[in-house]
């Protein structure tokens, strides 16, 4: 070059953002409220907007089995069990028994998806407890509504008065249930806002083992097994690899009543 300048040389081009975002993290460089699993030391996904997290079902991190198997189980759901219910044709009290049975039974899994999807959202730590809400609401219409079919069934056969009576009761105990739950600091505190409606449907089970109230005998031994076996129990020994189970609030293990008696 003329005056013997040097050749400028060209600029490497910064790679965009976008390609960064898609680099996993270490279990160290997350924010505390996402460092779920000390055992998983690798594969989480950085914070990301909720754009990414949408784009983060088509590829594989450590929270892709629990948003897999949360998405099948609510499009199995919405597939399979309206054909299953009888709907409005035994009276408006059967429909609304099957709301609530279908309610109870995708409730939980809509929940975890979105908080398992949207849990590395960048804003702060309050969205994430929020999703944690959302989560746990999700729970509860399981344990509140998803159990009213078994309840209405279990006093059935008894006065209307106590009919109403133990309906309200146990609609007041969820009700308290979720107060608690959303005010709860630890998740042993959350599982325990359950023991009330769920020693309830021990009480009406138990009258139903000995005749009284009503609902068909041979639903029992779906009901104990429900109540005694949750599905969430197969999971723990998962939790050393799907890593936000080590900390998610599972009330789910104290027990769901969401069969159709």
């Amino acid at each position: 070059m003329p005056g013997g300048a040097e050749t400028p040389r060209p600029q490497e081009t910064p790679a965009p953002a976008e390609a960064e975002v898609l680099l996993l993290r270490r279990w160290s460089e997350m924010p505390r409220h996402l460092q779920f699993n000390p055992h998983i030391l690798t594969g989480y996904r950085p914070l990301m907007t909720i754009r990414q997290c949408l784009g983060s079902l088509f590829y594989i991190h450590n929270e892709t089995v629990n948003i897999l198997t949360h998405g099948f189980a609510i499009l199995y759901m919405l597939v399979t069990v309206p054909h299953l219910l009888p709907w409005n044709t035994k009276g408006t009290l059967v429909g609304i028994l099957s709301w609530c049975h279908l309610i109870g039974a995708v409730s939980p899994w809509v929940g975890s998806f979105l908080y398992h999807l949207f849990m590395n959202v960048n804003y702060d730590e309050v969205l994430y407890r929020t999703l944690l809400k959302v989560d746990m609401i999700g729970i509860w219409l399981c344990q509140s509504f998803g159990a009213i079919p078994m309840m209405a069934a279990a006093v059935h056969c008894l006065a209307d008065n106590v009919w109403y009576c133990c309906i309200f009761i146990y609609c007041s105990l969820s009700m308290w249930g979720l107060l608690k739950a959303m005010t709860a600091r630890s998740p042993w505190e959350r599982r325990l806002c359950f023991a009330p409606p769920f020693l309830m449907r021990m009480l009406v089970m138990t009258l139903r083992c000995f005749g009284i109230g009503g609902g068909s005998p041979e639903a029992l031994i779906h009901i104990i097994l429900q109540e005694l076996f949750p599905g969430s129990h197969s999971c723990d020994r998962c939790n050393h690899w799907r890593s936000s189970h080590s900390r998610e609030v599972d009330p789910r293990q104290v027990g769901s009543s969401a069969e159709f008696p």
